[in-house]
């Protein structure tokens, strides 16, 4: 195991270093999250309670699908794949390492919007702690699912940003973390719950559990993984 933990340990500092990793996983959300909670907060009235969920759902989102599958993507589209072969390691011990040390990132940009949300623009969490938390973990393992679905499964370096983009679009645009959702038509309201930012803020902002759409956040992360694992143990064509 500790191999393993190194393993982890070396991808977490590689992904600090990678400033195309560090754009979408700190830079932009942060930065999105001091500029936007100032204006939402002097233009929206009663903002403050749905803030925190709101740029959590928008800083997960972005990181996952923007920033998650570019080291998976360094490793499975090229001859890294390859060494991994070589020295006996599983497949999958890259997708593992990445959700590992992604949900390290994503638990750190989730303090820092709850911290400083409260202390800047007196944001509070209007779900009961335990609730809040257990949406926050599953919403950030279905996001996972997504960026390395997007990782391993586009060769070409455009075909995957590409992918990212058509994701992280329709799902910060519908997931109610702009404008609240029921805004929008019926059958757009229907169509948003596909994507995970949709349920993640619903179930963070909610005051009561919502087994429901907690297990398709679960099945929906299990689904991805699995659909991954699968891929990577296929040469690519």
């Amino acid at each position: 195991m500790k191999p393993f933990f190194y393993h982890v340990l070396i991808q977490w500092k590689l992904d600090i270093r990678n400033k195309n990793v560090l754009l979408p996983i700190y830079v932009i959300p942060l930065v999105f999250f001091l500029v936007m909670s100032a204006v939402f907060s002097s233009i929206l009235s009663g903002f403050e309670n749905v803030l925190i969920p709101a740029m959590i759902t928008f800083s997960v989102t972005m990181g996952a699908v923007l920033g998650l599958p570019i080291p998976l993507h360094e490793i499975y589209a090229t001859d890294i794949k390859k060494t991994y072969k070589l020295g006996n390691i599983p497949s999958y011990i890259p997708i593992l390492v990445s959700a590992i040390t992604f949900f390290i990132h994503f638990l750190t940009v989730s303090l820092i919007v709850i911290l400083f949300g409260n202390l800047i623009f007196g944001a509070v969490l209007s779900a009961p702690i335990y609730l809040f938390i257990i949406s926050l973990f599953l919403f950030i393992v279905s996001c996972e699912g997504i960026g390395i679905f997007i990782g391993t499964h586009f060769k070409s370096n455009s075909g995957m940003i590409l992918a990212g983009q058509v994701i992280f679009l329709p799902s910060i645009l519908f997931s109610g973390a702009m404008f609240p959702v029921d805004l929008l038509p019926t059958p757009l309201q229907v169509f948003s719950k596909i994507f995970p930012a949709s349920i993640g803020m619903e179930t963070m902002a909610a005051t009561t559990l919502k087994i429901g759409l907690l297990l398709i956040l679960l099945g929906f992360a299990v689904l991805t993984f699995a659909l991954s694992v699968i891929r990577v143990r296929k040469p690519y064509q």
